[in-house]
């Protein structure tokens, strides 16, 4: 989380605001809930799910959504005031399927999801939403 930081706010950030955004991270449950919701929605996966089935085009809406971070000005204050709001909620449409379908093939076809990807392109798995 704190290289997540790091890399989201720059070295010419204020360094305190890299700490309080990892402890930020660490303690949101926002990105928890987005996965539940997104599992809970389309449990099958793009591959098999159903394209005319609404909740696909929901769990597919909150899967290309964007969050947005705000820090308050003073930043002595405690890492709970970091504001963040969730946007780019428009609900895709049913013609993306074959686009989606693709990019998932393509994604467990070159090992992402199980950290065999090529080494050139390797990430490490640190991520706290994996399952």
């Amino acid at each position: 989380m704190l290289r997540a930081a790091n890399l989201l706010l720059h070295s010419d950030s204020v360094r305190s605001n890299i700490a309080r955004f990892e402890k930020w991270l660490q303690g949101t449950k926002m990105l928890h809930r987005l996965r539940d919701i997104q599992h809970d929605l389309d449990q099958k996966g793009v591959l098999e799910a159903d394209a005319d089935d609404e909740n696909l085009l929901v769990a597919m809406t909150l899967r290309d959504c964007t969050v947005f971070v705000r820090f308050p000005e003073d930043p002595q204050r405690d890492e709970w005031d970091i504001e963040a709001r969730i946007g780019d909620l428009d609900l895709k449409s049913k013609g993306k399927e074959q686009y989606w379908k693709s990019v998932e093939s393509s994604l467990i076809k070159e090992g992402w999801y199980e950290g065999t990807e090529k080494q050139e392109d390797a990430q490490p798995l640190t991520c706290s939403l994996f399952r």
